[in-house]
């Protein structure tokens, strides 16, 4: 068993260290630092919201992840930090304990503005796609988005931008067209315009 853990383990180093993290710069047509320049006109490309939030928070590693599989690390953390940064878990919004561990994994947190609710919206929600653009590698989840209504949370977005990648639970729509390129480079500008404005 610790033989099959410490193979896992070395794939997972391996994948953290060949898959790139460093924001796309693509243009996205009617999206602006992946602001949505005019919500109402877009919105006749909006079929249904993924979810009906009033707070997002945004918890995120960049590459601090690879930190965690340093020698210095406990094994029952690393296995947590494995299910997270890699595997489609959680399997349902019943298990929402794992929220409160995340900044020991190397995640750090904010609040999404409200005044961006409007463009979160946007990306996530139900419409019309060109072609599903994934690559063909393993996910390395570093962005996790919790929506929440009245302090509940009501749905769990996991985010690999590098792969084109997403695991989302909580949803009552389809959320198979979210993988269309153009939504992942304009909802990464909107979480990171910092990072893209420095480049």
């Amino acid at each position: 068993m610790k033989f099959i853990f410490a193979n896992l383990l070395m794939i997972i180093v391996v994948l953290l260290n060949s898959c790139s993290y460093s924001p796309k710069e693509e243009k996205v047509e009617n999206e602006k630092e992946g602001k949505v320049e005019n919500v109402e006109e877009l919105k006749v490309k909006i079929l249904n919201p993924f979810f009906d939030f009033d707070e997002v928070e945004h918890f995120s590693t960049g590459k601090n992840s690879d930190l965690i599989f340093g020698k210095n690390v406990n094994e029952k953390l690393r296995k947590f930090a494995s299910k997270i940064y890699v595997f489609d878990s959680p399997e349902s919004l019943i298990d929402t304990t794992f929220i409160d561990s995340l900044k020991l994994i190397g995640f750090k947190s904010r609040t999404i503005e409200a005044e961006l609710h409007d463009s979160i919206n946007y990306y996530f929600s139900e419409r019309e796609v060109d072609s599903d653009s994934s690559a063909a590698c393993i996910p390395q989840y570093r962005d996790i988005l919790i929506f929440r209504k009245n302090n509940k949370i009501i749905g769990i977005a996991k985010l690999c931008f590098s792969c084109m990648k997403q695991y989302i639970i909580g949803s009552e729509v389809d959320i198979e067209p979210f993988g269309q390129s153009s939504r992942y480079n304009g909802l990464q500008k909107l979480l990171y315009p910092d990072t893209l404005k420095t480049k």
